[in-house]
């Protein structure tokens, strides 16, 4: 395998099921030759894996509907709904005031380590979601700040890119469609509107428990949102809901000389815990400077165990690194993550002599 097919696969992994995590295939500025498609896996009963993957990085990315059969309801948000302790739903939370848009930053380097080598210019491939999302998290706290076997719900009113070619099947007397990107990671999303996506590296028999026992409303008060009335045993939430950034199509990645390791821009989830624990993967916080990241590994078919760390340098912000370098440790990512800065994407072209257009 050609060094910047790697790069290609490890841009394609980093949402996000991402993932979310899931279409993320870069390209070199001077080579723009399409690589296979490898995402986390979806389909059939899996069992959860002791070091399941993460996102950021192979964040892999789902959506679902409301149909006959999935105990799953739309309710204004004058129907008050009895859920978990709570008479009524939060509204999600709002994309930060201020944060810039998906795609017009990107990840600069201007004196990385050495065995990062001299960064080039990348792609990935975005823009995966459509229409307005709102996306929570839950996971089984691990007593030490991480999460393990977290599961993704979002809802939506518009879709998502892979679901569209799926065909609904009948699981149970439920009609669902079922998505599985060929490792740990699938994915059970309804087929009415909106439509509800649930999504981890778990057995496809939690993820329709889930499914069942998600509310979701879209009222005047609320807009749009998602609720679970009743969470798995040991799950807690991770993140409450949260409103999505636009889905841009097209992200400028920096890739490592090697071919091995990709610094992507993935801020359509507003939250790096949000990003990381929708790969489903086991993630644990990590000290990003004065932030707190969350570092996993995934397995990657195809590309072997990556390993990722999502993080957020300013409110709506959201990078990963992504590699598949065995070598490397959490901490050399988090030391390289330091030294990453935000460039307009104008700015970026330049520095890296990219091509426009």
């Amino acid at each position: 395998m050609t060094s910047t097919s790697i790069e290609q696969r490890l841009a394609r992994l980093g949402t996000h099921l991402d993932d979310e995590r899931l279409g993320r295939a870069p390209r070199t500025a001077l080579d723009a030759t399409d690589a296979a498609t490898d995402a986390p896996a979806f389909l059939g009963r899996k069992r959860p894996r002791a070091g399941a993957r993460m996102v950021g990085v192979a964040v892999a990315v789902v959506a679902g509907v409301i149909m006959a059969g999935v105990a799953l309801g739309v309710r204004p948000s004058t129907d008050v709904v009895e859920t978990a302790g709570t008479v009524s739903p939060t509204p999600a939370a709002e994309v930060p005031v201020g944060a810039p848009a998906p795609g017009t930053v990107a990840p600069f380097v201007g004196t990385p380590p050495a065995w990062f080598g001299e960064p080039r210019a990348a792609e990935r491939a975005a823009g995966h979601h459509t229409g307005n999302w709102v996306s929570t998290a839950i996971g089984i706290d691990d007593g030490q700040g991480g999460y393990r076997s977290p599961i993704r719900i979002g809802v939506t009113d518009g879709s998502l890119r892979d679901l569209d070619a799926t065909v609904p099947s009948t699981i149970d007397g439920r009609t669902v469609r079922l998505l599985d990107y060929g490792t740990d990671w699938q994915a059970v999303a309804t087929t009415g509107s909106p439509t509800v996506v649930v999504g981890g590296a778990v057995e496809l028999e939690l993820l329709l428990d889930v499914l069942d026992a998600t509310e979701v409303f879209d009222g005047a008060d609320t807009g749009l949102t998602v609720e679970l009335t009743t969470p798995p045993d040991r799950y807690t939430t991770i993140v409450e809901p949260q409103r999505h950034a636009l889905d841009s199509p097209n992200r400028r990645a920096l890739a490592g000389a090697g071919g091995d390791i990709v610094i992507n821009e993935v801020s359509e989830w507003v939250r790096a815990d949000l990003a990381a624990a929708t790969s489903g993967a086991d993630i644990r916080p990590i000290a990003v400077g004065d932030v707190i990241g969350y570092v996993g590994t995934a397995d990657a078919s195809t590309v072997g165990p990556v390993t990722f760390l999502v993080w957020s340098p300013e409110p709506g912000v959201v990078l990963e690194i992504d590699t598949t370098n065995p070598s490397l440790q959490a901490e050399d990512l988090a030391a390289l993550a330091v030294a990453v800065q935000l460039l307009p994407v104008d700015e970026w072209d330049l520095a890296l002599d990219a091509p426009t257009g």
